[in-house]
């Protein structure tokens, strides 16, 4: 049951995520659903993590956790979550302390990964 709802959640995410992508690439602004924070979120100097769009690197890392499930690596799919989860917890402290905004999607996406985390670790 853990496997079904951890690769549903990944699922989840990489929807979130190729949606951002696909209104990136678009030059649209997402539906921000709670809050105006999106834009300043998104459009910040912080959107980027070592030159890579940071909704790209979430695909990413769905993607790498969906493989790391499917193939049975309990060691990785461990280290992908706790990376995963770090990373939540940087960019949510920089949405909030430093930039002051809200973003759905961002927290969306954090409370994904921070839900999977819980679900595999306890």
């Amino acid at each position: 049951m853990e496997f079904q709802i951890l690769l549903i959640l990944s699922i989840f995410g990489i929807f979130e995520t190729g949606y951002l992508i696909y209104k990136r690439k678009r030059k649209e602004k997402p539906m921000c659903v709670i809050g105006k924070g999106c834009s300043v979120v998104l459009n910040s100097k912080y959107d980027k993590t070592m030159g890579i769009h940071n909704d790209l690197l979430g695909l990413i890392y769905y993607l790498i956790v969906i493989t790391v499930l499917i193939l049975n690596l309990p060691y990785l799919t461990e280290l992908s979550l706790i990376i995963g989860a770090v990373s939540s917890l940087i960019f949510m402290s920089i949405q909030f302390a430093i930039l002051r905004s809200f973003c759905f999607w961002c927290t969306t996406s954090a409370v994904t990964v921070f839900a999977m985390n819980l679900i595999y670790f306890l």
